[in-house]
């Protein structure tokens, strides 16, 4: 039987999740960042269920210091953030030997996350939450993805499962948050129909997605040789910028500052960087594209 860590916040979904899986789960992995009045009740929560069922449990505590390190890299908070508990999933994944972590993402994640790339105008050709994807050197599985948040509620209900509700997925200051709140005012037939029609997209790009990872492991392999990116067909070339700044964690990535890359790529100019934000810039060395 396989063996996951378990992404676990205290909230409904990942409860949910913590109780389906209880017996596939090697170690519980949890983040309190300490920016909400709710997060010790949250993280208390976990340690209860895994006190109960005798499971394994990390807890990182985002001291300023874990932020002052991140923020170096990244000022977008919930950039930030995630990037945090990745990197803290990796470590745990490699102290107990396991290379998968669980994520109770769900359908309104999935068509939030829809509704966010288009309108940041984003180039990647799979549309929302794949769920299998990849992270470092660990994997993410998202066994949910086919369930809606109030049937996960629904489940805490009826099994008496503990959750807290994080009170600042109510605050405008996220993207995801006012999203959401557009999202609600569909309706779950109006909702099923827009999560068909996505899944039949991403089906028809699939061949598509696997020539540009095909691709792009070879510009990577080739340390983003500028050659190997500009005999790529014309048609791939934004989707490689796409992939190259989601694997080097460049933020707020949309259609301007793909094409902007892709003309300082192709410009005959070599000793101009292309700032990217974040005091990190672009920068062409000997026919080789670098992050600086």
């Amino acid at each position: 039987m396989a063996k996951y860590l378990a992404a676990v916040s205290g909230g409904p979904d990942s409860m949910v999740m913590l109780h389906i899986y209880r017996k596939q789960i090697e170690v519980v992995c949890h983040v309190n960042y300490l920016k909400r009045p709710s997060a010790n009740r949250d993280m208390e929560i976990v340690q209860s269920f895994c006190k109960t069922h005798k499971l394994p449990l990390e807890i990182l505590k985002v001291e300023s210091s874990i932020y002052q390190q991140y923020y170096k890299i990244n000022h977008n908070f919930q950039t930030m953030a995630r990037n945090i508990r990745y990197d803290f999933f990796v470590k745990c994944a490699r102290k107990y030997k396991v290379d998968t972590v669980m994520i109770a993402h769900n359908k309104d994640d999935f068509l939030e996350t829809v509704y966010m790339q288009k309108k940041r105008q984003t180039k990647n050709l799979f549309m929302g939450i794949a769920k299998i994807s990849k992270y470092k050197n660990i994997y993410i599985y998202r066994p949910f993805l086919n369930k809606w948040k109030k049937e996960l509620l629904q489940y805490c209900e009826k099994n008496n499962i503990a959750y807290g509700i994080d009170e600042t997925n109510e605050l405008d200051v996220y993207e995801r948050n006012r999203v959401r709140k557009v999202l609600i005012k569909l309706s779950d037939a109006e909702k099923e129909t827009e999560i068909k029609r996505i899944e039949k997209i991403n089906k028809l790009q699939s061949s598509k997605i696997k020539m540009i990872q095909k691709q792009y492991v070879l510009w990577e392999h080739k340390n983003f040789d500028l050659d190997i990116f500009c005999d790529a067909p014309l048609w791939m070339k934004e989707q490689l910028i796409y992939k190259f700044l989601v694997e080097h964690k460049i933020n707020r990535i949309n259609a301007n500052k793909i094409k902007l890359i892709r003309r300082f790529i192709e410009s005959t100019k070599s000793k101009i960087d292309l700032r990217l934000g974040n005091h990190l810039k672009l920068r062409k060395i000997d026919g080789i594209l670098t992050i600086i």
